[in-house]
């Protein structure tokens, strides 16, 4: 499926550079461009949600890390209105993991943020040391989740969008990274104020991890 989407992604941009800012053409393939890199996403996120394995793992400077998410998915959100603060402790320990995978976590929880401020507002990404690791969380002011399908959102494939823009395997991505790296993730949200995600990654040791989802009136443990 990526070589023929890479063949719809690269002609598309081809033409749009031959196109003037003017041509009334420039809309048409603006959407092909748009419509073939979210379908490499979704296979991204599919051959991501197949695969194990453990190559590569090291040390990962958290912050780094953080700062690196947020450039990658900062062109996505220009002229959205919302915006992205960061508060990370000057303590904020490396941990041991497969960078490529916690940045995958990171920019899935960070669009998801952006995707429930369709007005725009504030998403909040705070960084601390934790007993035996690390805490990220990831905060927005959005739309929230509904107290009764709060306890589904980490099944794969279960999605709130009206559009399968990424097949609902983002937090079912996450759970599954942040299970192999031993870690910690769950949600809180309380809808029409806002939802907040924390991830605990360890310094040392993969197993299983714990998942919980959480709204006012709502519990629920689940891995």
């Amino acid at each position: 499926i990526n070589n023929p989407l890479a063949a719809i992604f690269g002609y598309a941009q081809l033409l749009l550079k031959k196109k003037r800012d003017d041509d009334a053409e420039i809309a048409s393939l603006k959407r092909i461009e748009e419509g073939a890199r979210r379908c490499q996403e979704i296979t991204s996120n599919l051959l991501r949600f197949s695969q194990r394995g453990r190559e590569g793992r090291g040390k990962v400077d958290l912050a780094h890390l953080v700062q690196e998410s947020i450039a990658l998915i900062q062109s996505t959100i220009e002229g959205s209105g919302v915006r992205l603060e960061t508060d990370l402790a000057a303590d904020l320990p490396s941990v041991e993991g497969q960078s490529g995978q916690l940045s995958l976590v990171l920019r899935n929880l960070l669009s998801n943020a952006v995707q429930a401020m369709p007005s725009g507002g504030l998403v909040r990404v705070r960084g601390f040391a934790k007993e035996g690791g690390a805490q990220i969380e990831i905060s927005d002011a959005g739309v929230g989740i509904p107290a009764e399908i709060l306890p589904r959102v980490f099944e794969p494939f279960f999605t709130t969008k009206k559009v399968w823009t990424g097949v609902g395997l983002g937090l079912s991505v996450a759970f599954r990274v942040v299970r192999d790296h031993g870690g910690q993730i769950s949600i809180e949200s309380d809808p029409g104020r806002g939802t907040v995600v924390r991830v605990f990654l360890p310094m040392h040791s993969f197993g299983a991890a714990k998942v919980v989802a959480t709204a006012p009136s709502t519990s629920v443990t689940l891995g």
